[in-house]
């Protein structure tokens, strides 16, 4: 509430309270004022506080102001002194000199140092004394306020579309996962021993988790799943329930972070979220306690600023602030965790330390994904553009838009597809095996071929000067060559049916018969 004002005076009056947030220790001030009292019935005294509204940094004082008013001129001190309430020493004293030589008010600043503990309540008491009263005996006016100081609660992380929080350990009564980890030799075995295993974030239980079962000691293990719901797949148990129940009496660690069991008792598979914010982006980044303890964090935000700064100007659309999670993969409990709403949320799965250490940095597994998941978002600001079924089209403008963006590397837009189809053979091996990815990529990568696929390509391909329906994931449609066709024509500024013919689409022939046979 800004401009808010406490009047100490001797007028009996009502004051809502006032909170501050207190960022110097993540916590919220809030005060409460109480009537003051009139000293003198010959000379009118005011004494007047107020605290400035304003988040304060860590071991910032509480700041604020005495005013003073009085009808006659006047030498006198003012004393301001704040008490703990709880233990009732005082936290804070100081002495103000003041001199009137006619009617009039003064104001004097103050700044309680150091900054009160949170969870306390304070009184702050204003006293105005005459110069004349030696010891501080004879008092003018003085009043009284109060504020206290609680701790904020830690905000909660954002979770991904998929993931909810708990809000009982039970999550919600459902029976939780049960697998049996038995050596291989004895796949069929007893065990005798059992732990808890409770995936958390930032302390708080959630409802599914992903995570690897592995033996120290080289030998082999089996996982059974017993009852629940989820599945195990090797050693790789996913849970879509939590708690999960694991027992063994093999030694074996969990997660990719080797977590010892705690047989007879709970197993917290802990991690902790860090959240940084620009205008571009804010970004929540899940991790285990002992992994991205260096200045990780802060790269992945600054690497997802840039990316959506030069796909934003290569495209000419600003879809607004996104909202960025990287997880580790024991999150990553749907799909392959990487995921656009097309609302301004990208969900990242930036896999796990062998795998990272496989390609050599966080950034390499990540970073080219999370380009191609913003061109997603772009092609949701412009989707009306793109009538019919888009999917393939959107999925091979995201490798190619970001390739040519600089942000993927070649080898993750072809020449080899996911299937394993070469696109330098042609497309038409796609549609024996379909993938929507492989579907998409093949098209543009003709293009590519051909030395067409520049910044200016892709983004007028993004924002194309047709509207066209057709199914960009039928390659065997003379609809779906021909509306490529113009696409790519119009985007490149030649005749394009070359690329079409080489991914093997049917079509017209060209690009003015293309637009006839669409009726443009």
């Amino acid at each position: 509430m800004r401009g808010w004002r406490n009047s100490l005076s001797g007028r009996t009056h009502r004051v809502p309270a006032n909170q501050i947030a207190m960022a110097g220790f993540a916590a919220v001030v809030e005060l409460v004022p109480r009537p003051g009292h009139l000293l003198s019935n010959q000379v009118a005294y005011e004494v007047e506080a107020s605290y400035a509204e304003q988040e304060y940094q860590p071991d910032e004082a509480v700041t604020g102001e005495v005013q003073i008013t009085t009808s006659e001129p006047l030498v006198g001190r003012v004393r301001v002194v704040a008490i703990d309430e709880a233990t009732g020493l005082r936290v804070y004293r100081e002495l103000f000199s003041v001199r009137f030589r006619r009617a009039g008010t003064k104001r004097i600043p103050f700044t309680i140092v150091p900054t009160p503990a949170p969870n306390n309540s304070y009184r702050v008491v204003a006293t105005l004394f005459s110069l004349d009263a030696p010891h501080d005996r004879t008092r003018l006016a003085k009043a009284t306020t109060e504020f206290s100081v609680h701790a904020a609660e830690t905000p909660i992380a954002p979770l991904p579309f998929w993931l909810s929080y708990c809000a009982d350990p039970t999550c919600g009564g459902q029976p939780p996962l049960a697998v049996n980890v038995c050596p291989e030799t004895n796949p069929s075995c007893s065990p005798s021993r059992q732990t808890t295993v409770v995936p958390l974030l930032d302390g708080r239980q959630i409802n599914q988790v992903l995570f690897p079962i592995q033996n120290p000691n080289g030998t082999g293990v089996t996982a059974t799943l017993v009852s629940g719901s989820g599945s195990v797949i090797g050693s790789l148990v996913l849970s879509r329930t939590s708690p999960v129940i694991l027992k063994s009496d093999v030694d074996v660690t969990l997660s990719y972070y080797n977590v010892s069991p705690v047989w007879g008792g709970t197993t917290n598979l802990e991690f902790v979220s860090v959240t940084l914010t620009s205008a571009e982006v804010v970004t929540t980044v899940y991790r285990h306690p002992t992994f991205l303890v260096n200045d990780e964090v802060t790269q992945l935000h600054e690497q997802s600023r840039e990316i959506i700064s030069g796909e934003s100007q290569i495209a000419g659309i600003d879809p607004g602030q996104m909202h960025a999670i990287f997880m580790p993969s024991e999150f990553a409990t749907l799909g392959e965790g990487n995921f656009s709403t097309g609302n301004l949320n990208i969900f990242m799965n930036y896999a796990n330390p062998p795998y990272i250490d496989a390609l050599g940095s966080i950034y390499a597994v990540v970073m080219p994904r999370f380009a191609h998941e913003y061109v997603h978002e772009l092609f949701s600001e412009v989707a009306q553009s793109h009538p019919g079924n888009y999917d393939c089209l959107n999925e091979g403008l995201a490798d190619a838009f970001a390739f040519a963006a600089g942000f993927l590397p070649e080898q993750d837009f072809g020449p080899v597809g996911l299937r394993g189809t070469d696109f330098n053979q042609g497309c038409a091996a796609i549609t024996q095996d379909p993938e929507i990815h492989d579907a998409g990529n093949c098209p543009f990568w003709q293009v590519h071929r051909l030395g067409q696929l520049s910044q200016s390509f892709v983004a007028s391909v993004l924002s194309p000067q047709h509207v066209i329906a057709f199914d960009s994931c039928n390659l065997t449609s003379a609809q779906t060559g021909n509306a490529l066709i113009v696409l790519f024509s119009e985007a490149a500024g030649v005749d394009m049916t070359q690329a079409i013919d080489m991914a093997e689409i049917p079509n017209a022939g060209s690009y003015e018969a293309a637009k006839q046979a669409l009726g443009l």
